[in-house]
């Protein structure tokens, strides 16, 4: 039996979704399974990262002489979104943009991300 993670499928829906509400407040009309002049590409990436910071508890005069070091471990998912405007046609990239952010924990909370992030990077579109 095959097991399935449904969570880039459901991210997957969330992003086209996004970029169909940003691309339709530009004035664009979404062709299903026609001849279109532009095509959209995107690419969503993840990185886990961890930050160390130690804190140092010194004693004696001026802090000189031995003392403790606590460190905190903090771990985070960086997530980047690029989206590519290209001239079907012509084969041509017209325009890219960029979009990243930490992700929370909550879905409700990354959705929102997701659409704050994507209302600005098409705010660069179009291109001047």
């Amino acid at each position: 039996m095959e097991s399935r993670n449904p969570a880039p499928e459901l991210s997957h829906k969330r992003i086209i979704e996004a970029v169909d509400k940003q691309m339709t407040a530009k004035g664009l009309q979404k062709v299903e399974g026609g001849k279109s002049d532009l095509l959209v590409v995107y690419e969503a990436g993840a990185k886990e990262r961890v930050s160390v910071q130690g804190y140092d508890y010194g004693y004696g005069y001026r802090r000189f002489g031995g003392g403790m070091v606590h460190y905190d471990t903090y771990s985070y998912t960086d997530a980047t979104l690029t989206v590519s405007l290209v001239d079907a046609p012509k084969k041509a990239l017209v325009w890219r943009g960029t979009a990243s952010d930490t992700l929370s924990d909550s879905p409700e909370k990354n959705q929102k991300k997701l659409s704050k992030a994507t209302e600005k990077l098409f705010k660069k579109y179009p291109p001047k």
